[in-house]
């Protein structure tokens, strides 16, 4: 359960600086209106807050969205990258080339993240994802499908999270 803590930090990691200004997901995308949120917790740590914001009243895999996460823990760079690359190779079908190669285009964008940074992915095609920390682009992930592979990590009900996800996606519980 560790690891899937740090695998769902990871993805969203990138380095601290200070947060006194931090863009809000509509600052970044102003047709985004927000469609749920959930709190990460592992035992009785808080590990992030989590926002989804939608280009329409409910999430769809086929619009524009953005998820912002605004950690609640620091998080080194090293262990968010590997776990990242594990829980990529859990959640899709990459092989093992692809992973590696992800990860060396993942690796330069990940970076520690201290408490009360805000790290926010906007996925404006299926094709893209643009990495923000606290409102400031650091990163442009372009790979076909990445919006599902990427944001599968929170987003899929086969995360390690789905009660948090369902939060995040507006859905009630089963």
């Amino acid at each position: 359960m560790r690891k899937a803590v740090f695998a769902l930090a990871a993805l969203l990691a990138l380095p601290a600086q200070a947060n006194d200004a931090q863009a809000s997901p509509v600052e970044i995308e102003p047709s985004l209106r927000q469609v749920g949120q959930a709190e990460f917790r592992y035992l009785f740590w808080d590990i992030f807050d989590a926002s989804l914001y939608a280009a329409g009243q409910t999430f769809s895999w086929q619009a524009p969205f953005a998820l912002s996460l605004e950690y609640r823990r620091d998080f080194s760079a090293e262990d968010l990258t590997k776990e990242t690359i594990k829980s990529l190779d859990r959640l899709t079908d990459w092989p093992q080339a692809e992973l590696a190669s992800f990860r060396s285009t993942l690796a330069p964008c990940m970076a520690n993240v201290r408490d009360g940074d805000r790290f926010t992915a906007v996925s404006p095609d299926a094709d893209t994802a643009v990495l923000f920390l606290n409102g400031k682009e650091r990163c442009r992930l372009e790979k076909p499908n990445i919006r599902r592979d990427y944001f599968s990590i929170w987003l899929s009900l086969d995360s390690d999270f789905p009660e948090e996800t369902r939060k995040l996606l507006g859905t009630p519980s089963p």
